[in-house]
C-alpha cells in the first residue's frame, strides 16, 4: 500500500493509525535514492510547500517534500542558496536530511547537518516534535534535530526544515590538474597547507573504459577579486600543470559526479583519511573491481557500482583493522536488509541508539531499514 499524506496533520492520523494497528511505515521522498520497505508507504511528495524565505535573516522553511532544485531555483531569485549540491537526482528536503547525503560542496561548506538550524518530525508514537528553530543557536539537553538527520527515518518522519541560507557567489572557477594517484595525493597534501579556501576539493578516478590518469579538481566560489587570487595562488603553487575550466566544462565536471550516482545501485562511503587513502582505495578495488571512486579530504572515498552483499561484508572486514567505516548510501532494498547502512556500530552506540528507538518508536512502526546492526 502506498499513499501520499496532503498535510502534516493527515500523516499524524496515519502514523497513529499504524501504531494502533501495528503497520510498518516505509517513508519516501520521490523514491529516487533509497528505498525501504514496510506495510505502507508513505510518500511525502504532497508536502510541498514553501513556508517562508527570510532573505534578509538567511533562513528558508520548506516541508520534506519540496523537490531540492525547485527550492534552490526560488532561492536564487533572492540572490541566496543553500550552500551544498547532493548525489542523485530529483531529490527532496526530506529524503536529503533523512540520508544526510552532501557533494563536493562539503569541503567547503560543510555537511548537510551544517545548514540544518531546525526540524519538526513525527515520532513513531504519532506525536508532532519540534527540535531547534529557524535562528541558528544551541540547544540544550539531547539534540534531536542531529539525530533525524542521517536516521533514514528511524527516530520520525521529517515534515519540515529550517534550512541556513547564504548570499549566492558572484564567481565560479573550476581548476584541475591530472596526474597518477601517488602524484596527486602529494598535490593534495601541499594544497591543503597552502593559503586557498577552495568550495570543492575532489580526487576524481578515471571511468573503467577510459584508463588514464586521475584528476584533482578545485572548486572557487565567491567574488570575483577573491577567486581571482585564489586562481592565481593555485597557479603560483602548482605551475603549468594546472588547467582552468571553461564554464561548460565545469558545469559537467560537478554535475557528472551528481548524477554518477543514480546511475549505479550501489553508493557507498568509506571514511579514508589522507593516511589510509592508498590502502583503502587498493582494497575496495579488490572487493569491487570497477565502478566510479571519488576522494576528497575529510569526506573520503565514495564509489559507486554494482556488487553482492557477501562483498561489502567482506570489505567491511577488510577495513576492521584499519578503522575505516564503510556506509552505505544508496542500495537496493535486499542489500539493505542484508548488511545494514552502518554495519557493526561501536560498542555502546547500538545500545544508545536502541534506547532512542524505544523512546520515539516504542511501537516500532518506523522501517528502519537496517540503520541499526
Amino acid at each position: 500500500m502506498r499513499t501520499a499524506p496532503d498535510s502534516v496533520e493527515e500523516c499524524v492520523v496515519l502514523t497513529r493509525a499504524a501504531r494502533d494497528k501495528g503497520h510498518k511505515l516505509a517513508i519516501q521522498g520521490n523514491s529516487t535514492w533509497l528505498v525501504v520497505r514496510g506495510d505502507v508507504t508513505v510518500t511525502t511528495t504532497n508536502l510541498n510547500s514553501l513556508v517562508e524565505l527570510d532573505a534578509q535573516d538567511l533562513v528558508v522553511t520548506a516541508q520534506a517534500g519540496v523537490a531540492w532544485n525547485d527550492l534552490q531555483a526560488v532561492l536564487a531569485k533572492a540572490d541566496v542558496w543553500v550552500a551544498i549540491d547532493v548525489p542523485g537526482v530529483n531529490r527532496t528536503v526530506g529524503s536529503i536530511v533523512a540520508t544526510g547525503t552532501a557533494g563536493p560542496l562539503r569541503f567547503g561548506f560543510g555537511e548537510i547537518r551544517d545548514h540544518v538550524l531546525g526540524i519538526s518530525f513525527i515520532s513513531g508514537s504519532g506525536d508532532l516534535i519540534t527540535s531547534g528553530s529557524r535562528v541558528m543557536k544551541n540547544v540544550a539537553g539531547f539534540d534531536l534535530k542531529r539525530l533525524n538527520i542521517g536516521g533514514y527515518g528511524a527516530f520520525g518522519i521529517i515534515t519540515e526544515v529550517h534550512l541556513r541560507l547564504r548570499r549566492r557567489p558572484h564567481a565560479d572557477q573550476t581548476v584541475v590538474i591530472e596526474g597518477n594517484l601517488v602524484t596527486l595525493l602529494e598535490r593534495m597534501r601541499d594544497l591543503l597547507n597552502a593559503p586557498l579556501s577552495p568550495s570543492a576539493f575532489e580526487l576524481i578516478a578515471p571511468p573503467d573504459s577510459q584508463p588514464s590518469e586521475w584528476t584533482l579538481a578545485l572548486r572557487f566560489l565567491g567574488s570575483t577579486t577573491h577567486v581571482e587570487a585564489m586562481l592565481k595562488t593555485t597557479k603560483m603553487d602548482v605551475g603549468t600543470d594546472v588547467r582552468v575550466l571553461t564554464s561548460d566544462e565545469s558545469d559537467l565536471l560537478w554535475s557528472s559526479l551528481s548524477s554518477v550516482a543514480t546511475e549505479h545501485p550501489v553508493v557507498i562511503k568509506i571514511g579514508a583519511t589522507q593516511k589510509t587513502i592508498q590502502k583503502v582505495e587498493q582494497l575496495t578495488r579488490e572487493q569491487f573491481g570497477s565502478g566510479e571512486y571519488s576522494y576528497s579530504p575529510f569526506a573520503g572515498l565514495r564509489w559507486c557500482g554494482a556488487c553482492e552483499p557477501d562483498q561489502i561484508k567482506r570489505l567491511r572486514s577488510d577495513l576492521l583493522p584499519l578503522g575505516v567505516p564503510v556506509t552505505i548510501e544508496r542500495c537496493p532494498p535486499n542489500t539493505l536488509s542484508a548488511i545494514g547502512i552502518f554495519g557493526k556500530l561501536r560498542p555502546g552506540v547500538d545500545n544508545l541508539l536502541a534506547g532512542l528507538r524505544t523512546q520515539l518508536d516504542p511501537h516500532d512502526i518506523l522501517a528502519v531499514g537496517g540503520v541499526l546492526s
